[in-house]
């Protein structure tokens, strides 16, 4: 079962920051989302609440997240979608806008 500390969610405006030498740009890792709600699709967070819930559920080892910058298919919905996964895709898919890492790498410096 997946456990996780309640967070606050706030809204997505984090695209001006300067992301962090882990993190995987434009990277989305399809597949391996945890179970009971993820994606989280109900909420729009902020990518350092992302790696922040990642880090407080205990399956979690990798996060995912989608920035004011993805134009692709229904940007309104997907912008600021926070994915927590078991794994690291190992074949991730090239999308504009995603923003990824491990559990271990904050999304800025």
């Amino acid at each position: 079962q997946t456990t996780r500390k309640d967070i606050p969610v706030t809204t997505n405006n984090d695209v001006n920051k300067e992301l962090s030498p882990c993190v995987k740009k434009g990277e989305a890792h399809k597949g391996s989302n945890l179970p009971d709600g993820y994606p989280i699709k109900e909420l729009r967070t902020k990518a350092n609440l992302c790696w922040k819930m990642c880090q407080e559920t205990t399956e979690c080892e990798f996060w995912t997240w989608v920035s004011d910058s993805y134009n692709g298919k229904n940007p309104k919905f997907w912008r600021g979608m926070c994915y927590l996964k078991r794994r690291q895709s190992k074949t991730p898919t090239s999308i504009t806008g995603f923003i990824a890492g491990a559990k271990t790498c904050s999304p800025f410096v």
